[in-house]
């Protein structure tokens, strides 16, 4: 079977998104030793893709960290701030437009949509078009609803390419706020007067602030500060609150582990 140059595009644009119909695919072994490697290729690109999604969430989630940390700093000067970073809401928010644009579009076109040349239509229920856009932006890509017309099929491969793009945009946005959004800081002046009022001495330390801020920013868990307390205390046998070369040295004494 020869395909034309709308048809070979539209089996690319398949492959390269990884959507996948099934309704077009090589029929000889050049054909199929060609779709192995450009798959392969395109997976490839795509998984790149995705690391780069990947990464700019993690990004993301770090600038947020420092955002919070940065505001707990800020509290102590006695500002009260409820929300860091509005931005991730409005980027949110950007994205799905951006994403129901192209579902809308897409389930107006395969609805209703007619080839002028042929007289084809797509003649799909609004509700089974409306399935099918989201099911190839999505890259699920079942093949029980495919294109019927040329056009139907130039528009899959912009749909593919623009409107996966689209849904991957949307996705890394909601991940953004469902996965690294901090909470809400309250009075952080307060929280620490608190917290010196039940201290003995009515004083915060500099590594009491430090603890305080990295558990308060859910950027280090209780139990490892814990630990490296203990180590710590250990390592001062003497209990002076400071540790010397001495201590060092004498950790690896056997006389040293005995005492510990």
């Amino acid at each position: 079977r020869e395909y034309n140059a709308v048809m070979a595009t539209y089996l690319m644009a398949e492959i390269a998104s990884t959507v996948g119909y099934g309704d077009l695919c090589p029929v000889n072994w050049s054909g199929q030793l060609f779709t192995a490697f450009f798959a392969l290729y395109s997976t490839l690109l795509a998984a790149g893709v995705l690391a780069e999604v990947g990464s700019r969430i993690l990004t993301k989630h770090h600038e947020l960290v420092n955002s919070k940390v940065i505001n707990q700093v800020e509290g102590l000067r006695g500002a009260i701030i409820s929300e860091p970073l509005p931005q991730s809401h409005v980027d949110l928010i950007n994205a799905f437009a951006v994403f129901i644009i192209f579902v809308i579009i897409g389930m107006l076109f395969y609805a209703y949509y007619c080839d002028p040349m042929t007289a084809w239509c797509e003649a799909n229920h609004p509700v089974t078009a409306l399935y099918f856009t989201v099911i190839t932006t999505t890259t699920v890509g079942f093949g029980d609803v495919t294109p019927n017309t040329i056009g139907g099929r130039i528009f899959a491969v912009l749909l593919m390419i623009l409107g996966v793009a689209a849904f991957v945009n949307f996705a890394s946005a909601f991940a953004n706020i469902a996965f690294s959004e901090p909470e809400p800081i309250v009075d952080v002046q307060n929280e620490l007067s608190d917290a010196m009022a039940e201290d003995l001495d009515h004083k915060l330390y500099r590594h009491e602030l430090y603890r305080h801020v990295l558990l308060d920013s859910n950027m280090v868990d209780k139990a490892i500060l814990d630990r490296i307390d203990s180590a710590f205390r250990k390592l001062d046998v003497e209990k002076k609150g400071y540790l010397t070369l001495e201590d060092l040295e004498g950790a690896d004494s056997p006389m040293s582990t005995a005492r510990v």
